[in-house]
């Protein structure tokens, strides 16, 4: 039996090597022109998967000590484009300071590659992006491309969709997504609880309102709450309601401030990260990224 018929996995790979030759695809060392020494030189395959791989994936050339039988998951590791992630974290035992490729972590930890590529995008380090969730809430903009950058969404991931659609709506009142979240979004919150309490309490804004409460429901305890961060405004229950009902949504109303007052301070601080990453990439003062950021929603959106 012939050579290379017994290892004929072997001579077609052989063949379409000198096929991509012929077509200027790559260059074949002369030592490799005859299968009977290209197979004494490379040796039989140990697995019937593997192909034929450049072990330098820029070396255009095949040639002995360049190149090897390698799976597909080795080659998939070959690639310039190949991500590689290497693990410091705990959670996950014994993989700490392990290597591998973000596919192959996709499939050891079950997730998802492309929402891994996704992430690797927005900025989530290595590790983060293994273990599925972010240690904080800190975006890396200075890794992320300048398309990334004009296009990143601040939203809350429970709402993503909804707040785009409204920000496209009103898009051009803001300078960019922060600023709709800071000065339009994040109040919402505030406002609902608002809304949730009317039968429970009055919300006062000015001496007409007083007034008004004072006609129409003979308040008397009613005082100015100096915890709220609301200039010259204060809370009164409604007549009959059970005081300890108004004090119980006094205290929700303040968590909810309180909660509004750090997540607007900690978009506050994105935004400023956001801009730098934007002036490190395009050297331009604020006004000019702003236009940037505009020209890009109307182009990607037809704006």
């Amino acid at each position: 039996m012939k050579r290379s018929e017994k290892y004929w996995s072997e001579y077609n790979s052989w063949k379409s090597m000198l096929a991509r030759g012929r077509k200027g695809i790559c260059e074949v060392s002369s030592e490799f022109k005859h299968f009977e020494t290209f197979l004494d030189l490379l040796g039989p395959k140990k697995d019937p998967t593997e192909t034929l791989d450049r072990i330098h994936s820029n070396d255009r050339e095949y040639a002995p000590g360049k190149v090897r039988w390698a799976t597909k998951s080795l080659q998939n590791r070959n690639r310039k484009n190949t991500i590689f992630l290497t693990y410091d974290g705990h959670k996950l035992d014994g993989l700490f300071g392990k290597t591998l490729t973000l596919n192959e972590w996709a499939e050891l930890t079950n997730q998802v590659a492309s929402t891994m590529r996704q992430r690797q995008s927005n900025g989530w380090t290595a590790t983060e992006n293994i273990e599925g969730r972010r240690k904080s809430g800190l975006v890396d903009f200075s890794r992320m491309a300048i398309d990334k950058l004009l296009d990143f969404k601040p939203w809350p991931d429970k709402a993503k969709i909804k707040c785009e659609e409204l920000y496209l709506r009103r898009h051009r009142e803001f300078p960019d997504r922060f600023d709709f979240l800071i000065r339009e979004l994040l109040p919402l919150n505030a406002e609902a609880k608002v809304e949730e309490g009317r039968e429970i309490a009055f919300y006062l804004r000015n001496d007409e309102d007083l007034d008004q409460a004072f006609s129409a429901y003979n308040v008397s305890n009613m005082e100015p709450d100096p915890a709220l961060p609301i200039r010259d405004k204060v809370w009164c229950p409604h007549p009959d309601v059970d005081l300890n009902d108004f004090e119980a949504f006094l205290h929700e109303y303040r968590e909810v401030v309180e909660a509004l007052k750090k997540k607007r301070e900690a978009a506050k601080k994105d935004r400023e990260r956001w801009l730098d990453a934007l002036r490190s990439k395009r050297g331009k003062v604020n006004n000019r990224l702003v236009k940037d950021a505009r020209e890009h929603l109307r182009r990607k959106h037809g704006l």
